[in-house]
């Protein structure tokens, strides 16, 4: 079998695509879609302020996801990977530039002072118009966010069934996160099913060792209480893919020298 694999390749017949070269392709697909973001997100924001609203966000999803209207679990994934990136790069509100500030008015009379004295301090409908505003000002996303949450993003619209599928199968409490072990078998049981690794025509199985797992949560659990939600899973599940391919060229390299 290793022989005519070889003879094959010499002649340059193709063999069936392997997990390797479908991940280089998705690879591929994911800089291209931060490119078409960048695009996007630059249409939307006809006021070049750097930042959009909600709104925008979720037209800028659709048309990123083929003009194909995400869930509302695939939408409130983006806004909260997005506001989260967002709040760990600016501790500050994010707020649309609206134009010029208002001119400074004169200083009331004291006659006028006194009649503001027995008016409430705040009135019942300025009071919601400003928690209103505030709210709105919690609502837009700068471009860097929105870029670099692009990939992450992508990954989760082509990959929401399996983030579900895991948690379904592996959350064995129903609690919403993965803990160690439990993720260990997730990860075990994705790379079983779309590995497909080949080597000089033979199947090469990539154990996810404890290393890996210890990792991955290093690099996805931002709560750090050693467990994955279902947001966290989707970064995990991208770097476990990496991590796999790494794995693979270091058997292959191994097998060659061998």
């Amino acid at each position: 079998m290793a022989a005519a694999y070889i003879a094959n390749k010499k002649k340059g017949v193709q063999g069936p695509i392997t997990g390797v070269d479908r991940r280089k392709r998705l690879a591929k697909r994911l800089q291209d879609d931060q490119i078409k973001a960048a695009r996007i997100f630059d249409a939307l924001d006809d006021s070049v302020s750097g930042v959009i609203d909600e709104k925008q966000l979720k037209s800028l999803l659709t048309k990123l996801n083929d003009n194909k209207k995400p869930s509302e679990e695939a939408l409130s994934f983006a806004v909260e990977e997005v506001g989260r990136l967002q709040k760990g790069a600016s501790s500050g509100l994010i707020r649309k530039p609206d134009g010029p500030p208002p001119p400074i008015q004169p200083l009331p009379s004291a006659d006028e002072a006194k009649e503001d004295d027995k008016a409430p301090l705040i009135e019942p409908e300025a009071e919601t118009a400003a928690a209103t505003e505030q709210k709105t000002e919690l609502q837009y996303y700068t471009r860097s966010a929105v870029l670099s949450a692009a990939t992450r993003i992508r990954y989760y619209l082509s990959h929401a069934n399996d983030v579900e599928d895991i948690f379904n199968k592996f959350d064995k409490n129903g609690s919403g996160c993965l803990d160690r072990q439990e993720l260990q078998n997730a990860l075990q049981y994705l790379e079983d099913r779309d590995g497909k690794r080949e080597q000089y025509g033979i199947l090469v199985q990539i154990p996810v060792s404890d290393e890996d797992v210890t990792w991955i949560l290093a690099q996805c659990d931002v709560s750090g209480e050693g467990t994955i939600n279902r947001a966290e899973a989707v970064p995990a599940m991208a770097m476990w893919h990496s991590l796999a391919d790494e794995h693979f060229q270091q058997q292959s390299k191994c097998c060659t020298v061998q």
